[in-house]
């Protein structure tokens, strides 16, 4: 039986690729907060709703791909304690 691809998934990425890829995806995402929180304190815009979404996206990601890392790394010690 084949692993069913996840939602979205193209069609020969790999793992790394998948990582590597969110990784890009939390670092843009951060970089938009931060240039959405500079906006709002030169009043450049004066939208705090969308300055306050834009960092709590941020964080979601960041917490997540932290979680991630967390358990890839588990799942790393655990493969190196079996005996061969």
């Amino acid at each position: 039986e084949g692993v069913a691809p996840t939602p979205g998934a193209k069609g020969n990425e790999t793992f790394g690729d998948f990582l590597a890829n969110s990784i890009n995806d939390v670092n843009t995402l951060q970089h938009k907060a931060n240039e959405s929180i500079q906006k709002l304190v030169t009043g450049e815009n004066k939208n705090l709703h969308e300055t306050m979404l834009h960092v709590e996206q941020a964080e979601i990601a960041f917490k997540t791909m932290n979680q991630i890392r967390q358990k890839v790394l588990d799942a790393y010690r655990e493969v190196m304690k079996m005996q061969v």
